[in-house]
């Protein structure tokens, strides 16, 4: 094992690693699990990176739990699965088959690392040397970025462009006018970078749902989490119509804002003490959202958050928000938000994460807290890049620009309260149809109106109505349009 400890630690890429030990084996995977490893050791140890493939040789008996929380979250927590006999090598970790037994490891873990200051030019030096690196693997081949209204996406684009790559395009989808596409279309225009949109409508989900790659990728993904399908369409029409080339490099911004502190709870990180229930009831409230989680599950659910976060009975704002960001790399920004590449995978495209190389990862591991509250350190190093590169920049909506009363919404969201007080705001103001009406990509349309609004439960993303689908309790098969 030390030998493999010491390949581990010098390893500075995505992967996942397979080896034979004496009667037995050892899986590995990267701080994010950009190849997943999936094993069974009931007859036999078998292992595969493929799920679709591995299903097919274990039992099909179902964990309770693991379903009510897939219904709930959206995706099992921990090493579990959906089926009793079916495990997931976590983020970071490092799986002994050996003998019998399962001995799990951490050869990586998310622990805050930093007291010092950081700087904009720290930043800006580190960014470079990982998008020349990038830019010299590409060599010339086409490099798509999804260029959304937010800033991470924004940054490839900068970042590409200083370091003199040419060969870039931009892509975004959605309804015609929707915010992100007015916003991505203007900012591709002001560096003079190519720009595609590609419109959804309810028909097109429709369409897209019946379609048997559709449910050969779901069997790709759906024993883990609900499989992600927002990019899926636009990617596969700019295939069809011959612009976006099999050779091209996908660089989607996953998860920059996440590091830069985008999901830290400002009133619980500035605590003195903060309690173990305190923290756990901080990831329900914010991450089982979907259905109603069954009374029955609810203790070990909480059982299972509590052995991730490794939280004492109670301990500083500081470490309460620390371990709150380990569950969410662990759980949220690896099965939910990552997996997003398995697409690219499908269609055979190639992906790259510059916001999960290691190097970027440590830099905001080691910048104290405070100023990651609030992202303001993040989201002002990008501003004065974009004010840098380009002559008539694209302006932001500033704080001081809103309302009063989206000033009260957001305040009120970024609080401790917004989770409780969310369900009452959506009970007064989100309707069925408004939910079907209102969602900017129309993948409601995926459902059909009837039985969107028939199972409507306050909350409109399409991942409450996909978990239930993928775990056989709704039906997407009708003839309504």
């Amino acid at each position: 094992m030390e030998g493999i400890n010491a390949i581990i630690k010098n390893i500075d890429g995505f992967f996942a690693l397979v080896t034979e030990i004496d009667k037995g084996t050892v899986l590995v995977t990267d701080r994010v699990s950009s190849i997943p490893l999936y094993y069974t050791t009931t007859n036999g140890i078998l292992f595969s990176d493929d799920l679709s493939w591995i299903r097919n040789y274990v039992s099909s008996d179902h964990d309770s739990v693991s379903e009510s929380e897939f219904r709930t979250l959206g995706y099992v927590s921990g090493p579990d699965t959906r089926l009793t006999d079916l495990s997931q090598v976590q983020a970071g970790q490092t799986v002994v088959l050996q003998s019998g037994n399962v001995n799990r490891h951490r050869h990586f873990d998310f622990e805050y690392k930093g007291s010092e200051k950081r700087t904009h030019d720290e930043l800006d030096s580190l960014l470079t040397t990982i998008f020349k690196r990038i830019a010299a693997q590409a060599a010339g081949r086409p490099i798509w970025i999804p260029l959304s209204g937010g800033l991470d996406s924004r940054l490839i684009l900068l970042k590409l462009i200083e370091v003199g790559y040419e060969n870039i395009h931009t892509y975004t989808y959605g309804n015609p006018g929707n915010h992100n596409s007015t916003v991505s279309k203007d900012v591709a225009e002001s560096v003079d970078v190519p720009w595609h949109f590609v419109e959804y409508t309810h028909d097109m989900w429709r369409l897209f749902y019946q379609k048997d790659a559709r449910k050969e990728f779901d069997e790709t993904l759906d024993l883990v989490t609900v499989p992600p399908t927002r990019e899926f369409p636009a990617l596969k029409k700019l295939k069809e119509k011959g612009v976006l080339v099999d050779d091209s490099i996908i660089i989607p911004g996953y998860s920059a804002d996440f590091l830069a502190g985008s999901h830290l709870i400002p009133d619980l990180a500035t605590s003195q003490s903060v309690t173990r229930e305190t923290v756990v009831d901080a990831v329900l409230d914010v991450h089982y959202r979907y259905n109603e989680l069954p009374e029955e599950h609810t203790p070990e659910i909480r059982r299972r958050i509590q052995s991730i976060i490794d939280y004492p009975d109670a301990a500083t704002g500081k470490t309460a928000m620390e371990v709150y960001e380990r569950w969410d790399w662990q759980e949220r920004q690896v099965k939910h938000i990552n997996n997003h590449i398995r697409y690219h995978e499908f269609l055979d495209l190639d992906w790259r994460m510059p916001f999960w190389e290691q190097s970027f990862f440590e830099f905001w591991l080691q910048t104290p807290l405070q100023q990651r509250l609030g992202k303001e350190f993040y989201d002002s190093y990008v501003q004065s890049k974009y004010d840098e590169l380009c002559d008539e920049p694209v302006k932001r909506t500033e704080y001081a620009d809103l309302s009063t009363i989206e000033k009260v919404k957001r305040k009120i969201s970024g609080s401790a309260v917004g989770p409780y007080l969310r369900p009452a705001y959506r009970s007064v103001f989100d309707t069925p149809e408004k939910g079907w009406e209102d969602n900017v990509l129309s993948q409601n349309g995926m459902v059909g109106r009837e039985t969107f609004c028939e199972n409507y439960t306050g909350d409109s993303d399409l991942r409450g109505y996909r978990a239930l689908e993928r775990l056989g309790e709704l039906s997407f098969e009708t003839s309504e349009q």
